[in-house]
């Protein structure tokens, strides 16, 4: 799955991941959005409405992740999201 996950970074359709490696395409489109909501972040940092924050954390990303996302830590992020009144 980290090699299907990089070929999704890289720009590989999912139609030829799919070709390749017969992961059902349902599940190659989920993993596709969660690659995207990584460009996303890397893009413009961790957010800064409850919202979106939850949606990230609904999408299962950990303060472990969106720290190393971000190129903060894992606590700035914790900090981040106790002030938006957001739960694991």
């Amino acid at each position: 799955l980290l090699k299907v996950a990089q070929a999704m970074r890289v720009g590989t359709s999912l139609e030829e991941i799919h070709r390749f490696c017969r992961i059902d395409p349902w599940f190659l489109e989920q993993m596709q959005d969660i690659i995207d909501m990584e460009a996303r972040v890397k893009a413009h940092g961790i957010p800064s409405d409850a919202q979106n924050m939850r949606a990230l954390k609904a999408m299962g990303f950990s303060d472990a992740r969106l720290a190393s996302l971000t190129d903060s830590t894992e606590a700035d992020v914790m900090n981040a999201r106790h002030a938006l009144d957001v739960e694991d």
